[in-house]
């Protein structure tokens, strides 16, 4: 079953609102890029990363 990309998008939206204690992050509230990469591949099965540009 195909995932349509607007229902997926606000799939993770809802999942990133929860925040992160509720996905396992109790040491503090802060959201990442590298946290929400975690969190599509939980979700999504597939693999995310995240780049960073310099400066």
């Amino acid at each position: 079953m195909q995932v349509r990309p607007c229902s997926a998008r606000e799939a993770g939206r809802a999942l990133l609102e929860q925040g992160p204690a509720a996905h396992g992050w109790d040491e503090d509230q802060v959201r990442t890029g590298a946290r929400a990469a975690t969190l599509i591949g939980r979700k999504f099965h597939v693999p995310s990363s995240v780049s960073v540009r310099p400066g």
